[in-house]
């Protein structure tokens, strides 16, 4: 028995993806969906540039502050043979991770699209304006800086 393919829709473009079928509109977002197009993450990249603060550090900042929390909930660091199953722990924490990645993944598509949203709203507008402005100075003669007359005359330094 052979599953239907999966389907993706972009909220943000409005491309639905079947399978391994893109669409010409959605040729963006090839890379999101098909890791063939995703260069290799393992290559010689060029040497990393001096920046601020140390990220090794921030973990082994973070591990101890786990380990702490660790020690307030169940008195003890981690140890072997603890009765639990670390595969299994380690599974479902893989999950929550999971669970979370793909929160942040739609936050920010949700972000995006809002964004986008905004500046299409601004984008029709401003042609609005634009096109009124002309009309004015086409049908009537009218000469003013259509931003002028609505916002009022910017005041000279």
């Amino acid at each position: 028995m052979s599953l239907p393919p999966v389907q993706f829709f972009h909220e943000t473009c409005g491309c639905v993806h079947n399978g391994r079928e893109v669409t010409e509109a959605c040729e963006k977002h090839r890379a999101v969906f098909f890791p063939e197009h995703i260069p290799s993450k393992v290559v010689d990249q060029p040497p990393p540039k001096p920046g601020e603060g140390d990220i090794w550090q921030l973990v082994i900042d973070d591990m101890k502050e786990r380990r702490q929390v660790g020690i307030d909930r169940y008195g003890t660091p981690l140890q072997p043979f603890n009765g639990r199953d670390a595969l299994v722990d380690a599974y479902q924490e893989s999950l929550d991770r999971i669970v979370y990645l793909r929160q942040k993944m739609l936050e920010d598509e949700l972000t995006r699209s809002a964004v986008m949203d905004i500046e299409t709203e601004r984008d029709m507008a401003t042609a609005y304006y634009k096109a009124l402005e002309d009309h004015l100075r086409m049908e009537h003669g009218c000469q003013h800086d259509f931003a002028e007359v609505a916002n009022g005359p910017s005041d000279p330094e």
